[in-house]
C-alpha cells in the first residue's frame, strides 16, 4: 500500500516540477521548494495573474492551470504572493 502511495507522490512531484520549469520558476533551489520571492519570479507570477484577464481563452486557461499547479506544489507554495497580486 505504501509503495503505491510513494509512487503516486513521486509522479505528482515530477508533474509539478515540469510545470514549474515551463513557467520559468526554478524549484531546484531551496531543496525543491519554489523560489517565488526573487523579483524575476514575482514578476512572472504577476504576469500569470494578469493573463487571467486576457481576451484569449487559451492564454487564460494556461495561466490558471500554471497558477493552480504552482499553488499545489509541496514545500512553500506562494499562496500569499498570489493573494497580494
Amino acid at each position: 500500500m505504501s509503495i503505491r502511495k510513494d509512487k503516486r507522490v513521486e509522479m505528482q512531484s515530477k508533474r509539478r516540477q515540469k510545470v514549474l520549469e515551463e513557467i520559468g520558476i526554478d524549484s531546484s533551489a531551496d531543496g525543491g521548494a519554489s523560489n517565488v520571492t526573487a523579483p524575476e519570479n514575482v514578476e512572472e507570477l504577476r504576469q500569470l495573474v494578469n493573463n487571467i484577464h486576457n481576451q484569449d481563452s487559451n492564454v487564460r486557461l494556461q495561466s490558471v492551470i500554471a497558477i493552480r499547479k504552482l499553488l499545489s506544489s509541496e514545500g512553500r507554495p506562494p499562496i500569499d504572493e498570489v493573494r497580494k497580486i
